[in-house]
């Protein structure tokens, strides 16, 4: 709509109240608000029904909070989002299904992206906690793309956490964290099945990473056998990524002192040579 604006104006096609009408609608939202800063519109929800200015009114704010860089402003905005779409319910049920799932999912990510700006120190899972409250208020979304999300978000928020605990050296909880988002994954593989693509990326995305982190939870409480099973799930997930020399940790702990040694052989990099 921008572009198509842009090559109206271009060629002085675009009349001064047709002008209005796009900024009175858009002029908030980015790239419209640099045109339109200099004019004065009176707000359309006027023109709109109560149930569809209220609907109106969300999506702007979901909208616009994405460009808000403060993150309890943002949350903030997408709370008020959320208690307006449950005015909803008075007018359609259903709708209010619909309009709600969406904002949950942009509040999870509002609150997972505070927790990691948090840089691992003590506020961090409670912000984690919360993202992950807002995606289990009401079970399973209506729709399957939403659902996918929802399980996908959730597999990471637990991710997270674990590398919290994993960070503070609680391993039995950076462990159970672990279990809980390889749960998710699971279940999001299950709804996935027929799609070989996006099944792929799951795995890569999701349960490779995941194995991998239990595995070295499993390192550090010097269990090789149990480590070297989740390393081996890992590799058998991941087109790339998983470091061989994990593999090597687990032999030695092991006391096969030649098996690490040829592990220790893949190293290529001075990255993973210092993280060895």
């Amino acid at each position: 709509l921008h572009q198509n604006m842009q090559q109206l104006l271009e060629y002085d096609l675009l009349q001064p109240e047709q002008l209005d009408c796009v900024c009175a609608l858009f002029g908030t939202f980015k790239p419209f608000d640099q045109r339109c800063k200099t004019l004065s519109i009176p707000t359309s929800s006027s023109l709109l029904d109560t149930r569809t200015a209220l609907r109106w009114q969300i999506f702007q704010q979901l909208n616009t909070a994405q460009t808000v860089k403060n993150h309890q402003q943002r949350v903030q905005m997408l709370e008020t989002a959320l208690n307006d779409a449950r005015q909803l319910q008075r007018y359609d049920p259903a709708l209010y299904q619909r309009t709600t799932d969406p904002i949950r999912l942009a509040l999870g990510r509002a609150y997972a992206d505070w927790g990691l700006f948090e840089q691992l120190n003590d506020l961090a899972p409670t912000y984690f906690q919360r993202a992950m409250e807002f995606l289990n208020i009401r079970g399973a979304f209506q729709s399957l793309a939403l659902e996918r999300r929802r399980l996908y978000d959730l597999s990471r928020y637990q991710m997270f956490t674990g590398n919290y605990y994993l960070n503070k050296g609680a391993l039995a909880d950076a462990a159970r964290a672990y279990n809980q988002g390889l749960a998710y994954a699971n279940e999001l593989l299950q709804k996935a099945a027929s799609d070989r693509v996006l099944s792929q990326k799951y795995r890569d995305d999701l349960t490779s990473d995941l194995y991998n982190l239990q595995g070295l939870v499993f390192l550090y409480q010097g269990r090789a056998d149990a480590a070297l099973e989740a390393l081996e799930k890992a590799l058998e997930d991941a087109t790339e990524g998983i470091y061989r020399y994990y593999f090597g940790h687990a032999a030695l702990l092991a006391g096969n002192k030649i098996q690490a040694f040829l592990e220790y052989g893949n190293i290529r990099t001075d990255e993973e040579l210092g993280s060895a």
